[in-house]
């Protein structure tokens, strides 16, 4: 680049002073200049040459441009137009011997300029739009100052919330794993039932490419089903013979009384309605709003299969628990009335012997020491078992080829 050599040094970012840059195709004009500002605590680059400008203001930051009007090859308006979108931070000054209207109006209105000097200077008129220009600098950067500190700030305001936010949920999981454990407790015919039909709704959603944000809800939702039975009498939900008819009628109303209970948790939103749906069913005929098809949630639409898979491969205080391959049947019978079509070909896209795993590891954790994990671990476990149940349904088959 053709600068000059009296030029100083490149301006360092820790250099405190205003950065210019004077354009002139005049060597002996660019010499004067730099002798007339040396003492007005600037960084003062020279440049004889436009397009060298140009490529320098690309990639350097500059406060201050000066430039030439009348230069060989491209004017000064020109020279501004070709940068105006990298430099629109920059004080502007035109300096020219040419004082035609025209030509003051397209610097103004193509070129951007703050400010012009008649050509050759008074110095006492060069130094005061210098000056100008250096307060208008100034504030630029104060502002553009400000506006880090605030975009700082705002960033941690937004670390704290989100902090807060997980603080709020992890104690209101906490609260409500304390009321799922106290359901799965309160009825001894389903303990842990609510964390394996989150496993298996897990599985089966996996199989229907949800995205992760559905895939969550769908496991929340599965864990928090039957929340709604806090609101339900033990005569009712204990009681060992067969319900009258205004039983069922009381019992029908958990999943709106869970519904309604977490109403005002925000980050269950997309949970919540599984609570309220998950007896509905595919042919309309469920409740309690006797939803049919796809107005019927997704997750709770995989909930219904998994719902009848638990009940028929566990134990009951009537019956000894079914095997898997009766459950299967009884699912594939009830596709397209009880249950969705896509749901139970998602369910048969697993293979047998890795839900027979998944079900025994399902009750073998039922018997763990570790009776009532919080939700999040529930969660976590859900997603755990699926990669060590794969490595021992492989083990499994493998252990069976060698016996073979």
């Amino acid at each position: 680049m053709s600068q000059l050599a009296l030029v100083d040094e490149p301006h360092a970012t820790n250099d405190p002073r205003l950065s210019l840059i004077y354009v002139d195709d005049e060597p002996s004009v660019l010499r004067s200049f730099s002798r007339a500002v040396r003492r007005m605590h600037l960084h003062v680059t020279c440049v004889d040459n436009p397009a060298e400008a140009i490529a320098l203001l690309k990639r350097q930051r500059f406060d201050i441009i000066a430039v030439d009007y009348s230069m060989p090859g491209m004017s000064g308006v020109e020279f501004l137009e070709q940068i105006q979108h990298h430099v629109e931070h920059a004080y502007k000054i035109m300096i020219t011997g040419m004082c035609e209207v025209d030509i003051l109006q397209a610097a103004i209105n193509r070129g951007g300029v703050h400010q012009y000097v008649s050509k050759p200077w008074n110095l006492k008129e060069l130094k005061h739009a210098l000056s100008t220009a250096s307060n208008h600098a100034n504030l630029v950067r104060h502002n553009e100052a400000l506006q880090r500190k605030l975009a700082k700030q705002n960033r941690e305001l937004a670390s704290m919330n989100m902090a807060l936010d997980r603080l709020v949920q992890t104690r209101t999981l906490n609260v409500l794993d304390a009321l799922v454990s106290a359901l799965d407790h309160r009825d001894t015919e389903t303990q842990w039932h609510s964390r394996r039909v989150a496993l298996f709704a897990h599985m089966i959603a996996s199989q229907m490419n949800l995205s992760d944000d559905q895939l969550h809800d769908v496991e929340l939702g599965a864990l928090l089903h039957d929340v709604g039975k806090i609101g339900i009498s033990d005569t009712i939900l204990l009681k060992p013979g067969k319900l009258t008819e205004e039983e069922w009628d009381i019992m029908r109303q958990h999943p709106l009384i869970g519904y309604r209970l977490l109403e005002s948790i925000d980050f269950l939103d997309g949970a919540r309605p599984i609570v309220l749906q998950h007896h509905e069913r595919w042919d309309g005929k469920g409740y309690p709003n006797g939803l049919a098809g796809e107005t019927i949630c997704v997750g709770a639409r995989i909930f219904a299969a998994c719902d009848t898979l638990d009940a028929m491969t566990s134990d009951r205080p009537y019956r000894k628990a079914l095997p898997f391959s009766a459950a299967k049947a009884e699912i594939i019978r009830c596709a397209g009335t009880q249950f969705d079509q896509r749901v139970v070909d998602a369910f048969l896209t697993i293979p047998d012997e890795h839900w027979q795993a998944v079900i025994e590891a399902g009750h073998a954790y039922e018997d763990s020491p570790e009776t009532s994990p919080t939700l999040d671990v529930s969660l976590e476990r859900v997603r755990r078992m699926l990669p060590d149940i794969t490595s021992a349904v492989g083990w499994r088959s493998a252990t069976n080829a060698m016996a073979s």
